[in-house]
């Protein structure tokens, strides 16, 4: 490409500062296909952004709600998998729709229908939020 060319690893593009058309390139790329087993033993990042684990604003029945959910899954893939499973049942009344439901703070968000997936999320962010504190050095 050249010495004025760059690679961004996190963003997945080749870029320049200056202004000038670029010769013709290809991009490869490995997806990974790890197994459940792989995922199992997985750790995961060290460190997750503290946005993704504050739980303001998340009523104690959603709380209650997500930990039931994943009191028998022994792994964060364990919890997610339950999450998953649980939230894409039919039978629970959950269905994806991108209008939110009024910002009520209540446990109304449990049981209104349609349930929306902020209920979701937010059982999401109430799981993540009870694993073990991050060290100093290892938080973004």
């Amino acid at each position: 490409m050249g010495v004025n060319w760059r690679y961004d690893p996190a963003a997945g593009i080749v870029f320049t500062q200056t202004n000038q058309e670029s010769r013709p390139y290809t991009e490869r790329l490995v997806l990974p296909s790890p197994t459940p087993h792989d995922l199992r033993s997985a750790r995961g990042p060290t460190a997750i952004a503290p946005a993704y684990l504050d739980t303001a604003g998340i009523s104690p029945q959603v709380t209650a709600l997500a930990r039931r959910i994943t009191a028998d899954a022994p792994t964060d893939f364990d919890k997610a998998v339950a999450l998953n499973r649980f939230f894409t049942d039919p039978a629970n009344g959950f269905h994806y729709d991108l209008r939110t439901a009024p910002a009520t703070g209540s446990a109304e968000a449990i049981s209104a229908r349609p349930k929306t997936m902020q209920v979701y999320i937010a059982a999401i962010r109430a799981v993540a939020s009870s694993r073990p504190p991050q060290p100093p050095w290892a938080r973004p």
